[in-house]
């Protein structure tokens, strides 16, 4: 239905724009709104009713950073552990690809003496093994697809 009602309207751009059909941004893009519309559908089946499944969608678009002020973010199912853990990545990934950006990062290892080296490469390994292992509270969890 979506893509009947936008066909011409789509047609007037593509022509207007001079995209070809077989054009590779273009591809991706319809690739792209085929998925976001499939998500989309998935959540009236998901909803066990028409309103819920609004407010769900109200909610996706409308961010309440009201739990993250007092606290009540506790309640979502991550403890203080797995909210320090989830900051703590977030920060690191935020130097990592601020360093990645300016093309520094593999000049930085580089350029480390190797007792440097090797101690980044085992706190990684630390890390890896450390929040692979631990779930919630900083209970053991086992692997996913262990019995797969």
């Amino acid at each position: 239905v979506f893509e009947g009602m936008t066909h011409t309207i789509k047609g007037r751009i593509k022509d207007r724009l001079r995209i070809k059909n077989d054009d590779w941004l273009l591809v991706i893009l319809q690739r792209f709104k085929v998925f976001v519309l499939v998500d989309f559908a998935w959540i009236f089946f998901k909803a066990s009713s028409f309103r819920v499944a609004i407010d769900y969608i109200r909610r996706m678009f409308f961010v309440n950073l009201l739990p993250i002020v007092d606290g009540s973010i506790l309640n979502y199912g991550l403890d203080l552990f797995g909210l320090t853990v989830v900051f703590i990545s977030l920060i690191v990934f935020y130097i990592g690809q601020s360093f990645r950006r300016r093309g520094r990062a593999y000049t930085l290892v580089c350029a480390a003496h190797p007792i440097f080296q090797w101690i980044g490469y085992m706190i990684a390994v630390l890390c890896v093994v450390c929040l692979g292992i631990y779930g919630s509270g900083g209970a053991t969890i086992s692997f996913n697809y262990f019995m797969f």
